[in-house]
């Protein structure tokens, strides 16, 4: 619309409907809150999370700490020294960053042949040989140590401790008859006679 400014001059006044124009702006600054109010939520839950899983892995610290110190203080018990105490449970941790079994169920065995009388040198030896045998069952080798100790402890292998490892998938009288050229049936009776020693199992 032109219209004159009383000097002789011609000016123009422009009137348009700008309401799409702040409904835009209206929509860009609700979506811009609503993304920064998702955004907020989003690192309050990654700050929830990450919290939680920190203080679980506080928690699971001490419990493992907890754990490995009354395992050494037992272990202390049995061999009545600090030191081979400590050294035990340094190799025992050892054993289980390189393998599938937890501490608790290799300190569980290891306790189980220190307690029949297995001597302290030979518990990793044999915690490494009962973990070949049951294949990274924690069950299994708990087993097998019992069976052993139990045989330790009577100075020979009888029936009932035989027939413990055969459950878990082991039969001694099979690996001695190799070695030996006697058949099973010749070990069968030999066990049953009390001739089957403990070393030949081991």
């Amino acid at each position: 619309m032109a219209l004159t400014n009383g000097k002789g001059g011609v000016g123009y006044r422009i009137y348009g409907d700008n309401s799409d124009y702040k409904a835009s702006i209206n929509d860009a600054r609700n979506y811009a809150e609503k993304q920064a109010e998702s955004i907020g939520k989003a690192f309050k839950a990654a700050f929830v999370t990450a919290g939680a899983a920190v203080t679980a892995a506080i928690t699971l610290g001490v419990k493992y700490n907890a754990n490995i110190e009354q395992y050494t203080k037992t272990f202390e018990g049995l061999l009545q020294s600090e030191e081979k105490a400590g050294q035990l449970m340094k190799e025992l941790s050892t054993y289980a960053q390189q393998t599938s079994f937890d501490i608790d169920g290799l300190a569980s065995s290891a306790k189980t042949m220190l307690a029949y009388g297995i001597e302290d040198s030979k518990i990793i030896d044999t915690i490494k040989m009962l973990g070949d045998i049951s294949m990274g069952s924690t069950e299994n080798m708990n087993r097998l140590a019992l069976a052993l100790g139990q045989m330790q402890a009577k100075g020979k292998v009888v029936t009932e401790d035989l027939r413990q490892m055969q459950e878990v998938g082991f039969n001694p009288l099979e690996y001695i008859s190799r070695q030996t050229g006697e058949s099973i049936a010749a070990l069968t009776e030999r066990l049953e006679d009390g001739g089957v020693s403990v070393n030949e199992v081991a």
